[in-house]
């Protein structure tokens, strides 16, 4: 896709140090998040361009939409978290109705974050996995317990880059702070007001932002196209590349060509 389109990568700032702009707290924020992205686009001078979120970057896309909308074209939304919105209760995920309370506990006795670290090491990251073997087997629906394998079945290349975040009691702390502030934001009337073309990809297996939230957010907005991958997990962007380049790739087409409508 890079031989196609300029690509400006943003990496998450505020779970490797300390770092807050906008928040209250001792957290790097949503809003924090917005300011580094409207500070992308003004350096790399984005005039017209498509914006990307995955998982947690559902928001600030909405927020940069909202004070920016005459400069994107389109927001490409994969495996979006999009609660809390009205009624969303009973399609959030387990992760994010407990993650409040693993974080109060965490802080409250350090015994707590010591299990906790040597649950995510000892136990769902560790495990060597024939990814290839794995992966033939989900395609043919030979897996069905989506709690077996989300995180799970990634690649050992990709073991590292997962695992960093959960390296020190420090990133650990940072990282749950900044989910429970995430949820925090309810960006419902955000959606419901954007006209910018959207196209949301979910995922069937997706036992972090249940696919249920990207039907919620496809029946929201005005103009969107809704597509779920079948069998594909949270890892959405690292197990089903060629699908979602495919699928960006029409979709951006689409938009230059105003195909970009509801269909129903």
């Amino acid at each position: 896709m890079a031989e196609k389109y300029y690509f400006v990568i943003g990496e998450v700032r505020g779970v490797k140090q300390k770092q807050t702009v906008n928040s209250s707290a001792d957290v790097f924020g949503v809003y924090d998040h917005v300011d580094d992205i409207e500070k992308i686009i003004t350096n790399e001078e984005l005039d017209q361009f498509h914006l990307i979120s995955w998982c947690s970057g559902v928001k600030q896309a909405f927020i940069i939409t909202q004070k920016n909308s005459e400069k994107i074209l389109s927001n490409i939304i994969l495996a979006g978290e999009f609660a809390p919105y009205e009624n969303s209760e009973k399609e959030r995920s387990k992760f994010s109705e407990s993650v409040k309370e693993v974080y109060k506990l965490i802080n409250e006795d350090q015994r707590v974050l010591e299990y906790y670290m040597k649950i995510i090491f000892q136990g769902i990251f560790t495990t060597t996995i024939d990814y290839e073997r794995l992966m033939n087997k989900v395609k043919h629906s030979e897996v069905n317990n989506a709690t077996d394998f989300v995180f799970q079945i990634v690649p050992d290349s990709e073991k590292e880059i997962i695992l960093d975040t959960y390296s020190s009691s420090d990133k650990m702390i940072r990282f749950l702070a900044m989910c429970v502030e995430y949820y925090k934001h309810d960006v419902e009337e955000m959606i419901r007001a954007a006209e910018t073309p959207t196209l949301i990809i979910s995922a069937e297996k997706d036992a972090v932002a249940n696919y249920k939230q990207a039907e919620w957010a496809d029946r929201s907005l005005k103009y969107s196209n809704y597509i779920i991958l079948p069998e594909a997990t949270h890892w959405i962007i690292r197990e089903r590349i060629d699908d979602l380049c495919n699928l960006i790739n029409m979709h951006n087409k689409s938009c230059h060509l105003g195909l970009v409508k509801k269909y129903y």
